[in-house]
Protein backbone atom coordinates (compact mmCIF):
# COMPACT_ATOMS: atom_id res chain seq x y z
CA UNK A 1 0.00 0.00 0.00
CA UNK A 2 1.35 3.42 -0.86
CA UNK A 3 2.34 6.14 1.83
CA UNK A 4 3.34 9.55 1.94
CA UNK A 5 3.51 12.34 4.65
CA UNK A 6 0.51 10.30 5.62
CA UNK A 7 -0.83 7.02 5.28
CA UNK A 8 -4.28 6.63 2.90
CA UNK A 9 -6.83 4.37 4.03
CA UNK A 10 -8.12 2.62 1.71
CA UNK A 11 -11.66 0.50 1.65
CA UNK A 12 -13.05 -2.26 -0.55
CA UNK A 13 -16.21 -0.73 -2.57
CA UNK A 14 -18.08 -2.86 -5.39
CA UNK A 15 -17.78 -1.68 -8.77
CA UNK A 16 -18.87 -3.18 -12.25
CA UNK A 17 -15.76 -2.40 -13.92
CA UNK A 18 -12.56 -5.17 -13.29
CA UNK A 19 -9.28 -3.48 -12.33
CA UNK A 20 -6.18 -5.41 -12.88
CA UNK A 21 -4.54 -4.40 -9.45
CA UNK A 22 -7.08 -6.24 -7.50
CA UNK A 23 -8.41 -8.71 -10.22
CA UNK A 24 -7.97 -12.25 -8.26
CA UNK A 25 -9.89 -15.34 -9.74
CA UNK A 26 -12.24 -15.32 -13.06
CA UNK A 27 -15.29 -17.91 -13.60
CA UNK A 28 -16.11 -18.03 -17.08
CA UNK A 29 -18.09 -20.48 -19.47
CA UNK A 30 -17.50 -22.68 -22.45
CA UNK A 31 -19.85 -21.83 -25.38
CA UNK A 32 -19.78 -25.26 -27.12
CA UNK A 33 -21.98 -25.18 -30.50
CA UNK A 34 -22.08 -28.96 -30.94
CA UNK A 35 -25.88 -28.70 -31.52
CA UNK A 36 -29.00 -27.95 -34.28
CA UNK A 37 -31.17 -26.29 -31.81
CA UNK A 38 -29.27 -23.05 -30.78
CA UNK A 39 -29.70 -19.47 -30.57
CA UNK A 40 -27.82 -17.44 -32.88
CA UNK A 41 -25.30 -16.19 -31.53
CA UNK A 42 -26.50 -12.73 -31.29
CA UNK A 43 -29.29 -14.08 -28.97
CA UNK A 44 -26.68 -15.86 -27.02
CA UNK A 45 -24.17 -12.48 -26.48
CA UNK A 46 -27.73 -10.94 -24.95
CA UNK A 47 -27.89 -14.01 -22.73
CA UNK A 48 -23.86 -14.13 -21.36
CA UNK A 49 -24.84 -10.31 -20.88
CA UNK A 50 -27.75 -10.55 -19.15
CA UNK A 51 -26.09 -12.85 -16.41
CA UNK A 52 -23.19 -11.22 -16.28
CA UNK A 53 -20.85 -13.51 -17.67
CA UNK A 54 -17.55 -11.61 -18.20
CA UNK A 55 -15.31 -14.17 -19.79
CA UNK A 56 -16.54 -16.92 -22.74
CA UNK A 57 -14.25 -19.66 -24.54
CA UNK A 58 -15.29 -21.13 -27.61
CA UNK A 59 -13.64 -23.61 -29.51
CA UNK A 60 -12.69 -21.96 -33.09
CA UNK A 61 -12.63 -18.43 -34.15
CA UNK A 62 -16.78 -18.23 -35.63
CA UNK A 63 -16.66 -15.45 -37.52
CA UNK A 64 -20.47 -14.92 -36.55
CA UNK A 65 -19.56 -15.42 -32.49
CA UNK A 66 -16.72 -12.68 -33.38
CA UNK A 67 -19.05 -10.17 -34.49
CA UNK A 68 -22.20 -11.43 -31.84
CA UNK A 69 -19.75 -10.11 -28.98
CA UNK A 70 -18.05 -7.25 -30.47
CA UNK A 71 -18.40 -4.58 -28.22
CA UNK A 72 -19.69 -6.39 -25.47
CA UNK A 73 -16.64 -6.07 -22.52
CA UNK A 74 -16.95 -10.08 -22.64
CA UNK A 75 -13.17 -11.55 -22.67
CA UNK A 76 -13.03 -14.54 -25.32
CA UNK A 77 -10.98 -17.13 -25.37
CA UNK A 78 -10.83 -18.89 -29.29
CA UNK A 79 -9.35 -21.78 -30.29
CA UNK A 80 -7.78 -23.46 -33.27
CA UNK A 81 -9.41 -26.74 -34.04
CA UNK A 82 -7.32 -30.27 -34.19
CA UNK A 83 -8.56 -30.56 -37.75
CA UNK A 84 -5.82 -27.33 -38.09
CA UNK A 85 -2.71 -28.46 -36.06
CA UNK A 86 -1.47 -29.70 -39.70
CA UNK A 87 -1.49 -26.57 -42.00
CA UNK A 88 -0.59 -23.88 -38.87
CA UNK A 89 2.43 -26.32 -37.97
CA UNK A 90 3.91 -26.53 -41.35
CA UNK A 91 3.37 -23.27 -42.50
CA UNK A 92 3.73 -19.89 -41.52
CA UNK A 93 1.93 -18.43 -44.55
CA UNK A 94 -1.56 -20.65 -43.38
CA UNK A 95 -1.51 -18.71 -40.13
CA UNK A 96 -0.46 -15.82 -41.24
CA UNK A 97 -3.96 -15.67 -43.51
CA UNK A 98 -6.25 -17.11 -40.67
CA UNK A 99 -5.13 -14.43 -38.49
CA UNK A 100 -5.49 -11.74 -41.05
CA UNK A 101 -9.06 -13.27 -42.48
CA UNK A 102 -10.43 -14.81 -39.37
CA UNK A 103 -8.77 -12.05 -35.91
CA UNK A 104 -7.94 -8.94 -37.15
CA UNK A 105 -11.05 -7.47 -39.01
CA UNK A 106 -12.82 -8.39 -35.53
CA UNK A 107 -10.08 -7.58 -32.98
CA UNK A 108 -10.49 -5.38 -30.41
CA UNK A 109 -13.97 -4.79 -30.56
CA UNK A 110 -14.31 -8.76 -29.72
CA UNK A 111 -12.05 -8.87 -26.75
CA UNK A 112 -10.23 -11.80 -27.34
CA UNK A 113 -7.14 -12.42 -24.93
CA UNK A 114 -6.05 -16.13 -25.44
CA UNK A 115 -5.37 -18.29 -28.17
CA UNK A 116 -6.15 -22.36 -27.24
CA UNK A 117 -4.24 -23.86 -30.15
CA UNK A 118 -5.63 -27.74 -30.37
CA UNK A 119 -7.69 -29.34 -27.67
CA UNK A 120 -7.00 -32.47 -25.42
CA UNK A 121 -4.90 -33.50 -28.49
CA UNK A 122 -3.37 -36.67 -26.49
CA UNK A 123 -7.29 -38.00 -26.17
CA UNK A 124 -8.01 -37.71 -29.66
CA UNK A 125 -7.99 -39.87 -32.60
CA UNK A 126 -4.75 -40.18 -34.37
CA UNK A 127 -2.89 -38.18 -31.76
CA UNK A 128 -1.19 -34.93 -33.12
CA UNK A 129 0.67 -33.93 -30.19
CA UNK A 130 4.19 -33.46 -32.41
CA UNK A 131 2.02 -30.88 -34.52
CA UNK A 132 0.99 -28.62 -31.14
CA UNK A 133 3.81 -26.67 -30.56
CA UNK A 134 5.35 -25.94 -34.33
CA UNK A 135 1.76 -24.42 -35.05
CA UNK A 136 1.82 -22.78 -31.63
CA UNK A 137 5.21 -21.26 -32.25
CA UNK A 138 3.56 -20.12 -35.80
CA UNK A 139 0.93 -18.33 -33.73
CA UNK A 140 3.05 -16.63 -31.96
CA UNK A 141 5.26 -15.13 -35.12
CA UNK A 142 1.84 -13.97 -36.74
CA UNK A 143 0.95 -12.34 -33.59
CA UNK A 144 4.20 -10.74 -33.17
CA UNK A 145 4.11 -9.66 -37.02
CA UNK A 146 1.20 -6.94 -36.26
CA UNK A 147 2.17 -6.84 -32.55
CA UNK A 148 -0.60 -8.66 -30.65
CA UNK A 149 2.36 -10.69 -28.69
CA UNK A 150 1.95 -8.86 -25.27
CA UNK A 151 -1.89 -8.87 -25.42
CA UNK A 152 -3.45 -12.44 -26.39
CA UNK A 153 -1.66 -15.63 -24.72
CA UNK A 154 -0.73 -18.61 -26.53
CA UNK A 155 -1.09 -22.43 -25.07
CA UNK A 156 -2.71 -25.78 -25.40
CA UNK A 157 -5.55 -27.84 -23.31
CA UNK A 158 -5.14 -30.82 -21.96
CA UNK A 159 -7.30 -33.91 -20.57
CA UNK A 160 -6.81 -34.77 -16.85
CA UNK A 161 -9.29 -37.60 -17.12
CA UNK A 162 -6.36 -39.88 -16.67
CA UNK A 163 -6.33 -38.21 -13.15
CA UNK A 164 -10.13 -39.27 -12.14
CA UNK A 165 -10.93 -42.54 -10.31
CA UNK A 166 -15.16 -42.28 -9.95
CA UNK A 167 -15.03 -45.43 -8.39
CA UNK A 168 -12.83 -44.28 -5.23
CA UNK A 169 -14.64 -41.12 -5.40
CA UNK A 170 -17.24 -39.89 -2.25
CA UNK A 171 -20.08 -37.70 -4.28
CA UNK A 172 -19.63 -35.65 -0.95
CA UNK A 173 -16.23 -35.66 -1.88
CA UNK A 174 -16.46 -34.18 -5.38
CA UNK A 175 -19.16 -31.71 -4.62
CA UNK A 176 -17.10 -29.74 -2.21
CA UNK A 177 -19.44 -31.02 0.53
CA UNK A 178 -17.55 -33.39 2.90
CA UNK A 179 -17.52 -32.91 6.50
CA UNK A 180 -13.55 -34.92 6.54
CA UNK A 181 -10.37 -34.24 5.15
CA UNK A 182 -8.14 -36.47 2.93
CA UNK A 183 -4.35 -36.90 4.12
CA UNK A 184 -2.00 -36.61 1.42
CA UNK A 185 0.03 -39.59 2.29
CA UNK A 186 2.82 -38.25 0.10
CA UNK A 187 2.76 -34.67 1.41
CA UNK A 188 1.05 -34.30 4.53
CA UNK A 189 -1.34 -31.90 2.80
CA UNK A 190 -4.83 -32.13 3.80
CA UNK A 191 -7.86 -32.14 1.25
CA UNK A 192 -11.49 -31.53 1.99
CA UNK A 193 -12.59 -31.97 -2.47
CA UNK A 194 -11.63 -33.88 -5.14
CA UNK A 195 -11.17 -30.03 -7.28
CA UNK A 196 -8.35 -29.12 -5.19
CA UNK A 197 -6.37 -32.76 -5.40
CA UNK A 198 -6.40 -32.50 -9.17
CA UNK A 199 -5.17 -29.19 -9.42
CA UNK A 200 -2.53 -29.72 -6.65
CA UNK A 201 -1.65 -33.01 -9.19
CA UNK A 202 -0.80 -30.77 -11.78
CA UNK A 203 1.41 -28.22 -9.79
CA UNK A 204 3.27 -31.39 -8.27
CA UNK A 205 3.63 -33.12 -11.54
CA UNK A 206 5.10 -29.60 -12.89
CA UNK A 207 7.90 -29.32 -10.42
CA UNK A 208 8.83 -32.78 -10.78
CA UNK A 209 9.63 -31.49 -13.97
CA UNK A 210 11.20 -28.33 -12.52
CA UNK A 211 8.33 -25.79 -13.96
CA UNK A 212 7.37 -24.00 -10.56
CA UNK A 213 6.00 -20.90 -11.91
CA UNK A 214 3.81 -21.89 -14.57
CA UNK A 215 -0.04 -20.60 -13.68
CA UNK A 216 -2.56 -23.09 -14.20
CA UNK A 217 -6.07 -22.50 -15.57
CA UNK A 218 -9.13 -24.50 -15.56
CA UNK A 219 -10.75 -24.57 -19.02
CA UNK A 220 -13.59 -27.16 -18.52
CA UNK A 221 -15.17 -28.04 -15.38
CA UNK A 222 -18.70 -29.03 -14.54
CA UNK A 223 -21.22 -31.14 -13.55
CA UNK A 224 -24.17 -32.77 -15.77
CA UNK A 225 -28.13 -32.15 -15.06
CA UNK A 226 -28.99 -35.02 -16.67
CA UNK A 227 -28.05 -38.95 -17.27
CA UNK A 228 -29.02 -42.27 -18.12
CA UNK A 229 -30.77 -44.39 -15.52
CA UNK A 230 -27.39 -45.20 -14.46
CA UNK A 231 -26.00 -41.87 -13.89
CA UNK A 232 -27.49 -41.43 -10.98
CA UNK A 233 -25.45 -38.55 -9.85
CA UNK A 234 -26.08 -36.52 -12.70
CA UNK A 235 -29.24 -34.50 -11.19
CA UNK A 236 -30.15 -30.96 -11.29
CA UNK A 237 -29.10 -30.69 -7.80
CA UNK A 238 -25.76 -31.87 -7.75
CA UNK A 239 -24.68 -29.67 -10.65
CA UNK A 240 -26.15 -26.91 -9.20
CA UNK A 241 -24.26 -27.69 -5.53
CA UNK A 242 -21.26 -28.66 -7.67
CA UNK A 243 -20.81 -25.42 -9.77
CA UNK A 244 -21.97 -22.95 -6.66
CA UNK A 245 -19.64 -24.45 -4.13
CA UNK A 246 -17.09 -24.29 -7.06
CA UNK A 247 -17.69 -20.74 -7.59
CA UNK A 248 -17.58 -19.88 -4.13
CA UNK A 249 -14.56 -21.69 -3.73
CA UNK A 250 -12.60 -20.19 -6.62
CA UNK A 251 -13.76 -16.81 -6.03
CA UNK A 252 -12.54 -16.59 -2.17
CA UNK A 253 -9.04 -16.82 -3.44
CA UNK A 254 -8.14 -19.56 -0.96
CA UNK A 255 -6.08 -21.39 -3.28
CA UNK A 256 -5.10 -25.07 -2.87
CA UNK A 257 -3.66 -26.95 -0.10
CA UNK A 258 -0.42 -26.55 -1.92
CA UNK A 259 -0.82 -23.36 -3.79
CA UNK A 260 -2.34 -21.35 -0.70
CA UNK A 261 -3.57 -17.46 -1.66
CA UNK A 262 -3.07 -19.04 -5.37
CA UNK A 263 -5.44 -17.27 -7.93
CA UNK A 264 -7.07 -19.63 -10.11
CA UNK A 265 -9.19 -19.14 -13.46
CA UNK A 266 -11.70 -21.19 -14.07
CA UNK A 267 -14.70 -21.52 -17.13
CA UNK A 268 -17.48 -23.76 -16.51
CA UNK A 269 -18.89 -26.02 -18.88
CA UNK A 270 -20.95 -25.56 -20.51
CA UNK A 271 -22.89 -22.83 -21.66
CA UNK A 272 -25.85 -24.65 -23.23
CA UNK A 273 -26.90 -28.45 -23.67
CA UNK A 274 -25.60 -29.89 -26.67
CA UNK A 275 -28.04 -32.60 -28.56
CA UNK A 276 -25.84 -33.54 -30.91
CA UNK A 277 -22.82 -34.42 -28.51
CA UNK A 278 -21.61 -38.11 -29.26
CA UNK A 279 -21.49 -40.70 -25.99
CA UNK A 280 -23.89 -41.97 -22.67
CA UNK A 281 -27.16 -39.40 -22.17
CA UNK A 282 -24.59 -36.87 -19.67
CA UNK A 283 -22.41 -36.12 -22.61
CA UNK A 284 -25.39 -33.85 -23.87
CA UNK A 285 -26.48 -32.42 -20.66
CA UNK A 286 -23.69 -30.23 -19.32
CA UNK A 287 -25.61 -27.29 -20.08
CA UNK A 288 -26.35 -24.06 -17.50
CA UNK A 289 -28.91 -23.08 -19.74
CA UNK A 290 -31.68 -25.20 -22.28
CA UNK A 291 -32.19 -24.34 -25.84
CA UNK A 292 -34.43 -21.97 -25.17
CA UNK A 293 -32.27 -19.76 -23.25
CA UNK A 294 -33.80 -20.72 -19.76
CA UNK A 295 -32.07 -21.91 -16.77
CA UNK A 296 -31.35 -25.65 -16.58
CA UNK A 297 -30.99 -24.60 -12.73
CA UNK A 298 -30.17 -20.78 -10.70
CA UNK A 299 -26.55 -20.08 -10.69
CA UNK A 300 -24.91 -17.01 -9.71
CA UNK A 301 -22.13 -16.22 -12.18
CA UNK A 302 -20.90 -13.17 -10.70
CA UNK A 303 -20.07 -14.59 -7.33
CA UNK A 304 -21.36 -11.80 -5.32
CA UNK A 305 -24.10 -13.93 -3.61
CA UNK A 306 -21.61 -16.61 -3.25
CA UNK A 307 -18.18 -13.80 -1.83
CA UNK A 308 -20.71 -12.37 0.78
CA UNK A 309 -22.08 -15.80 1.93
CA UNK A 310 -18.41 -16.81 2.31
CA UNK A 311 -17.23 -13.76 3.93
CA UNK A 312 -19.77 -13.56 6.68
CA UNK A 313 -19.06 -17.22 7.15
CA UNK A 314 -15.82 -19.05 6.55
CA UNK A 315 -14.24 -15.87 6.33
CA UNK A 316 -14.71 -14.74 9.61
CA UNK A 317 -16.34 -11.10 8.93
CA UNK A 318 -18.91 -10.26 11.86
CA UNK A 319 -22.26 -9.53 9.30
CA UNK A 320 -24.39 -8.14 11.76
CA UNK A 321 -24.31 -4.82 10.72
CA UNK A 322 -26.07 -5.76 7.45
CA UNK A 323 -29.04 -7.59 9.03
CA UNK A 324 -32.69 -6.50 8.95
CA UNK A 325 -32.81 -3.04 11.49
CA UNK A 326 -29.31 -3.07 11.89
CA UNK A 327 -27.35 0.12 10.73
CA UNK A 328 -26.00 -0.73 7.30
CA UNK A 329 -29.05 -3.05 6.27
CA UNK A 330 -30.40 -0.11 3.86
CA UNK A 331 -30.21 0.29 1.20
CA UNK A 332 -31.17 -3.46 0.92
CA UNK A 333 -28.86 -4.19 -2.02
CA UNK A 334 -26.67 -6.86 -2.58
CA UNK A 335 -23.91 -4.11 -4.27
CA UNK A 336 -24.29 -2.74 -0.95
CA UNK A 337 -24.03 -5.66 1.70
CA UNK A 338 -20.99 -6.63 -0.39
CA UNK A 339 -19.04 -3.53 -0.19
CA UNK A 340 -19.34 -3.81 4.02
CA UNK A 341 -18.38 -7.52 3.74
CA UNK A 342 -15.50 -7.89 1.45
CA UNK A 343 -14.12 -4.15 3.32
CA UNK A 344 -14.21 -5.74 6.59
CA UNK A 345 -12.97 -8.93 5.29
CA UNK A 346 -10.29 -6.75 3.84
CA UNK A 347 -9.56 -4.89 6.91
CA UNK A 348 -8.85 -7.53 9.24
CA UNK A 349 -7.08 -9.70 7.01
CA UNK A 350 -3.98 -7.30 6.24
CA UNK A 351 -5.70 -5.02 3.53
CA UNK A 352 -3.39 -7.11 0.49
CA UNK A 353 -4.39 -7.59 -2.67
CA UNK A 354 -5.27 -11.02 -2.07
CA UNK A 355 -7.79 -10.33 0.65
CA UNK A 356 -9.55 -7.45 -1.56
CA UNK A 357 -10.27 -9.65 -4.82
CA UNK A 358 -13.34 -11.37 -4.21
CA UNK A 359 -12.76 -12.60 -7.90
CA UNK A 360 -12.83 -9.43 -9.57
CA UNK A 361 -15.45 -7.83 -7.62
CA UNK A 362 -13.78 -6.12 -5.29
CA UNK A 363 -11.62 -2.64 -5.74
CA UNK A 364 -9.65 -0.33 -3.59
CA UNK A 365 -11.34 3.10 -3.01
CA UNK A 366 -9.65 6.14 -1.24
CA UNK A 367 -12.62 7.32 -0.04
CA UNK A 368 -14.52 6.27 3.16
CA UNK A 369 -18.09 4.33 2.25
CA UNK A 370 -19.36 4.65 5.35
CA UNK A 371 -22.85 6.98 5.35
CA UNK A 372 -25.71 7.95 8.75
CA UNK A 373 -24.69 5.64 11.31
CA UNK A 374 -23.25 2.85 9.29
CA UNK A 375 -19.67 3.21 9.76
CA UNK A 376 -17.20 0.73 8.07
CA UNK A 377 -14.35 -1.03 9.30
CA UNK A 378 -11.08 1.12 8.84
CA UNK A 379 -8.24 -0.99 11.09
CA UNK A 380 -7.81 -4.81 11.23
CA UNK A 381 -9.10 -7.08 13.75
CA UNK A 382 -7.01 -10.15 12.12
CA UNK A 383 -9.86 -12.13 13.73
CA UNK A 384 -9.52 -15.73 14.01
CA UNK A 385 -11.84 -18.99 14.20
CA UNK A 386 -10.56 -22.50 15.40
CA UNK A 387 -11.74 -25.54 13.02
CA UNK A 388 -13.91 -28.37 13.66
CA UNK A 389 -12.70 -30.27 11.62
CA UNK A 390 -10.58 -33.90 11.95
CA UNK A 391 -8.18 -35.22 9.54
CA UNK A 392 -8.67 -38.87 8.61
CA UNK A 393 -6.03 -40.77 7.12
CA UNK A 394 -8.04 -42.37 4.44
CA UNK A 395 -11.19 -41.06 2.07
CA UNK A 396 -14.65 -40.49 3.61
CA UNK A 397 -16.91 -43.65 5.12
CA UNK A 398 -19.53 -42.30 3.61
CA UNK A 399 -21.09 -44.49 0.97
CA UNK A 400 -18.93 -44.70 -2.54
CA UNK A 401 -20.95 -42.90 -5.46
CA UNK A 402 -20.63 -42.80 -9.06
CA UNK A 403 -19.23 -38.94 -9.20
CA UNK A 404 -19.64 -36.78 -12.46
CA UNK A 405 -17.26 -33.67 -12.03
CA UNK A 406 -14.57 -33.84 -14.01
CA UNK A 407 -12.05 -31.15 -14.49
CA UNK A 408 -11.46 -32.11 -18.53
CA UNK A 409 -8.70 -30.07 -19.60
CA UNK A 410 -6.47 -27.26 -17.99
CA UNK A 411 -4.45 -24.53 -19.62
CA UNK A 412 -1.36 -23.79 -19.29
CA UNK A 413 -0.95 -19.97 -18.92
CA UNK A 414 2.71 -18.89 -19.27
CA UNK A 415 3.97 -17.03 -22.30
CA UNK A 416 4.79 -18.70 -25.68
CA UNK A 417 8.18 -17.53 -25.35
CA UNK A 418 9.19 -19.91 -22.92
CA UNK A 419 8.98 -22.95 -24.88
CA UNK A 420 11.12 -20.90 -27.89
CA UNK A 421 13.78 -18.87 -26.29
Amino acid sequence: MARGVKQLIFFVSLFLTLLVLCRGSTIGVCYGRNADDLPTPDKVAQLVQQHKIKYLRIYDSNIQVLKAFANTGVELMIGITNSDLLPFSQFQSNVDTWLRNSILPYYPAARITCITVGAEVTESPGNASALVVPAMHNVLVALKKVGLHKKIKVSSTHSLGVLDSPNNVSLDYALFESSSEVIDPNTGLLYTNMFDAQIDAIYFALMALNFRTIKVMVTETGWPSKGSSKEKAATPDNAQTYNTNLIRHVINNSGTPAKLGEELDIYIFSLFNENRKPGIESERNWGLFYPDQTSVYNLDFSGKGNAIDWACGSGNVDCSAIQPSQPCFEPDTLVSHASYAFNSYYQQNGATDVACSFGGTGVKVDKDPSYDNCMYMITGTNKTAASNTTAIAATSSSAQNEAYAWISSFLLMTSIVYFFI
